[in-house]
């Protein structure tokens, strides 16, 4: 972008630059072995770990578990998870709850994710007291790639999220 708006301005007969608020827009990056995907870093942890241990690496990482804001950020930052393996969602459902959740305002509605089971009900995607925690497995495709409860101690993959700096 710079050098095409440079010589652009060079071309028209005046030199200037750009301002400081194309600036800050453009050259906001990500951490460190984060990916930027649109307006958000995600890291992609492919040490298996427990939910809990998951959330804390993402906490370190002054990031939390993925909690996306829209159906099309799930599928497109989703599709960056390992083929054939579980990836921790970030959907959690604890008994007094009621309803699977992601645990940052502003996330969509878990229940719009793609479920094994048609229609959505907690029991049938594996619910129970001690599988409160949902995983996804990418099967290669968004069309057969599910969300599944599972217990909170198995090992998968996970993605943190965090602002750009």
């Amino acid at each position: 972008m710079g050098c095409s708006l440079l010589i652009a301005t060079l071309v028209s007969g005046a030199l200037s630059f750009p301002t400081q608020e194309v600036l800050s827009s453009t050259l906001r990056i990500c951490p460190p072995g984060f990916f930027r995907h649109r307006d958000m870093c995600f890291y992609l942890e492919l040490e298996k770990l427990d939910y809990h241990t998951a959330a804390l690496r993402c906490s370190l990482k002054g990031a939390t578990m993925f909690s996306p804001t829209s159906s099309e950020q799930w599928y497109e930052v989703m599709a960056f998870t390992p083929i054939s393996l579980f990836t921790w969602s970030g959907i959690v459902m604890e008994e007094d709850a009621g309803e699977p959740h992601f645990n940052k305002d502003g996330a969509i509605d878990a229940k719009r994710v793609n479920w094994l089971v048609k229609p959505f009900t907690a029991s049938a995607e594996g619910w129970t007291p001690v599988s409160k925690c949902a995983a996804f497995y990418n099967a290669g495709s968004p069309l057969v790639s599910y969300v599944y409860f599972y217990p909170c101690s198995l090992l998968h993959n996970s993605i943190c999220q965090k602002e750009l700096v």
